[in-house]
């Protein structure tokens, strides 16, 4: 954190507070140094309003894009829904949200073109914000940390990897706002889920490569290495984000779906306490957890008390076993589904395993 005394704790410097304060008065020797350094992309107090929240902003625009079509669907007029126009708009939709690439030679489908398309934008606006500011590195002095100890290209990636964060939760759950606001199902916002955490880890590796560049170039690798917990914390982090990007592939994920779904969990909280100190109260930094615990909350509460107000606490089930060998199991309840739809079953009897949760297909008797 440039210009920042360290004090209090190694974890935690102090005083704690929620936003670190952006008053700045330049130490560079003229007044050309310092314009340079308070530039619009350069400068370092303000840099999570050049980079979070564009950020946000730019996964905003997208749900509430998907929101209005959504709205518009379940809303409009049927005479208007069949103007020549919107008919066309919907068949563009339908062919974008079902067109898929098939290689044969691995036995491989790809996700819809509509989805290939979200993606390339996401890569370009993240590749333009991360590379296109310049410069990547201050300019080398004889001061050593002259221009602050944090690489330009090191700051906006980091924010940018951090502006990711919300959304990252944002789509995991299985009952979560974008899912209410746009009509897509959870199993189709994993997609966006896997998609944006590989952003939030690559610009997370953007972020860490620079200091090691330019610590290396200063002679001072050794030195923060061994007195700068930032440096220790955002290892552990980085490490248990890599496990978290890296085990969630398909081939691995399939070996073995419960261990992968627990140790997914320990590595989610590893990570998140290592970058909460990490990150500190960095600017704004903390607002993004905050944002982040709030959405994980309410998903979570919201489908607790969805379980229990559908479903009531008093219902019991039965579990037989048809003829064809399918487990069926009978609930007691006023929910009404669709073709195709599945529930997932917890089995409270079954001593760690009621830890876990199995989809079952739904069926009227």
């Amino acid at each position: 954190m440039d210009g920042m005394a360290i004090h209090g704790t190694p974890w935690m410097p102090g005083p704690v507070r929620l936003h670190e304060a952006r008053d700045y008065q330049c130490s560079q020797n003229t007044t050309r140094e310092c314009d340079y350094y308070q530039e619009y992309w350069h400068f370092w107090y303000e840099a999570d309003h050049r980079f979070a929240l564009p950020t946000v902003a730019f996964f905003t625009s997208i749900i509430i894009l998907f929101a209005f079509a959504h709205a518009f669907q379940q809303l409009a007029p049927t005479s208007l829904q069949r103007t020549p126009i919107v008919r066309r708009t919907t068949a563009l939709d339908r062919f974008l949200s079902y067109r898929v690439f098939r290689i044969r030679a691995w036995n491989w489908n790809s996700a819809p073109l509509g989805i290939l398309l979200l993606s390339l934008v996401g890569t370009i606006y993240f590749a333009c914000m991360t590379l296109v500011p310049s410069p990547y590195y201050w300019p080398l002095t004889e001061t050593l940390n002259y221009w602050g100890g944090s690489p330009p290209l090191a700051t906006r990636s980091g924010w940018l990897s951090l502006g990711c964060m919300p959304f990252v939760f944002l789509t995991a759950g299985k009952s979560n706002l974008i899912t209410a606001v746009t009509g897509v199902s959870h199993e189709k916002l994993q997609v966006f889920h896997r998609w944006i955490s590989y952003a939030f880890f690559v610009t997370a590796l953007i972020h860490t490569f620079p200091f090691i560049v330019y610590n290396i170039r200063t002679y001072q690798m050794v030195m923060q290495w061994n007195t700068n917990f930032d440096y220790w914390t955002g290892v552990v982090a980085l490490i248990a984000q890599a496990w978290l990007t890296f085990a969630s592939i398909s081939p691995l994920r399939a070996i073995s779906y419960e261990w992968f779904k627990f140790s997914h969990f320990v590595a989610a909280l590893v990570f998140m306490v290592f970058l909460f100190f990490h990150c500190g109260y960095t600017l704004s930094a903390w607002d993004y957890f905050i944002v982040t615990g709030v959405f994980f909350a309410l998903s979570w509460l919201h489908r607790q008390l969805r379980i229990y107000f559908e479903h009531g606490v008093n219902s019991r089930a039965t579990v037989s076993l048809a003829a064809n060998g399918f487990v069926c199991v009978r609930v007691p309840t006023k929910a009404v589904w669709h073709v195709g739809q599945h529930f997932f079953v917890r089995f409270m009897t079954l001593g760690i395993h009621a830890a876990s949760i199995h989809p079952f297909s739904g069926i009227s008797p």
